[in-house]
């Protein structure tokens, strides 16, 4: 499972409409940051960005997301899966819910 979409991939929560909640915009940026950490292949790093920012927002959905990704490129099969079920959980976006689903599937086998 190496790769995976190259950011939050759709439409995350906070581009839905609404305000972000607080501490959104410092998880936001982390996020960020753990993308460019993670398309140059500082996978350590980048998960602990993701970690990072779900210390000040535990449901970004868009951290979940990336760290699910980061997890399967480290072949953390059983963390990933989890993200992957978190992210199944939270969102609304079918394009998200389609990849975690088969995500899911290949990490269970």
């Amino acid at each position: 499972m190496a790769g995976g979409p190259p950011g939050p991939g759709g439409a995350g929560p906070a581009a839905a409409g609404g305000g972000p909640a607080a501490g959104a915009g410092d998880a936001a940026s982390l996020v960020k940051e753990a993308i460019t950490l993670k398309d140059i292949g500082q996978l350590d790093a980048a998960a602990a960005k993701c970690r990072e920012a779900l210390q000040s927002d535990p449901n970004n959905e868009d951290a979940h997301w990336v760290l699910a990704w980061v997890l399967a490129q480290q072949r953390k099969k059983a963390e990933a899966r989890a993200e992957f079920q978190t992210v199944l959980q939270a969102t609304q976006d079918a394009r998200r819910k389609r990849l975690a689903t088969e995500a899911v599937a290949r990490l269970s086998k």
